[in-house]
């Protein structure tokens, strides 16, 4: 076996950097970060004497910046995605607030504040408010301690992890936040 010499690419922070390497190479990554073009790299082809070292490094340099740049868009893309699909959940809930007749939406009591109830609606993956104010019935009192809130004449309790069903009470498409009140019919 003649005496070659290897190129190793290693993630050092977001980015790929060349090392030579003599007896073997160690590739750890996450397969999605990597284009396909970066594990072409270690293909035999890539092995050459120490004459062709240069062409080497070329190649691995032109690659490294191929790999940032669809690294980098790879994420906007990503961070585009997950913003459509949260103003199209706040669109649909805007068009379920404008409606008379409003959908009730099973719901999960995530904290409970002096203010009101954090819901969070698993089907959609949406965190909204309950305020206390729409609260109906009786006066509700938040006990920190125990994380609910408390009916003083009913004695009715609102309390992490229970099951609730809501309806869309308003939308601000601006601060991109979702208030809820009780359903009147499951209430």
């Amino acid at each position: 076996m003649d005496e070659c010499h290897l190129v190793a690419v290693r993630q050092q922070q977001d980015e790929f950097v060349a090392a030579p390497a003599r007896e073997h190479v160690r590739f750890a990554h996450r397969r999605r970060q990597f284009p396909a073009q970066i594990h072409g790299v270690l293909d035999p082809g890539i092995v050459a004497h120490d004459a062709g070292w240069r062409e080497q490094m070329r190649r691995v340099a032109a690659t490294q910046a191929g790999a940032r740049c669809r690294s980098t868009t790879e994420r906007t893309a990503a961070d585009a995605e997950k913003e459509s699909v949260r103003l199209k959940k706040l669109e649909f809930f805007q068009i379920q607030a404008a409606s008379e007749k409003r959908q009730a939406f099973r719901a999960v009591i995530m904290d409970a504040r002096n203010f009101g109830l954090f819901v969070e609606l698993p089907e959609f993956l949406l965190t909204g408010l309950i305020h206390i104010s729409t609260l109906e019935g009786d006066f509700f009192v938040h006990d920190a301690p125990r994380c609910r809130i408390v009916g003083r004449r009913t004695k009715k309790v609102y309390q992490v992890g229970d099951i609730i069903e809501v309806a869309v009470d308003r939308v601000d498409m601006l601060k991109q936040q979702v208030d809820f009140k009780l359903a009147k019919d499951r209430a």
